[in-house]
């Protein structure tokens, strides 16, 4: 799969199996869980755990 930029929805519209869409969904859960891994340590800790 190409590294892309494109909307979620853009990336989804193209797929028609099961697993191409589920590879999509992988991708972007692991964009999150890197974005607020990387997020965690840069916020207070009154609201870490919102991040964490």
């Amino acid at each position: 799969m190409s590294k892309e930029k494109s909307s979620g929805y853009e990336q989804l519209q193209s797929r028609k199996t099961l697993a191409e869409i589920l590879d999509v969904a992988i991708q972007f859960e692991r964009s999150a869980r890197d974005f607020y891994a990387t997020l965690a340590p840069q916020v207070g800790k009154q609201i870490r755990y919102l991040v964490q």
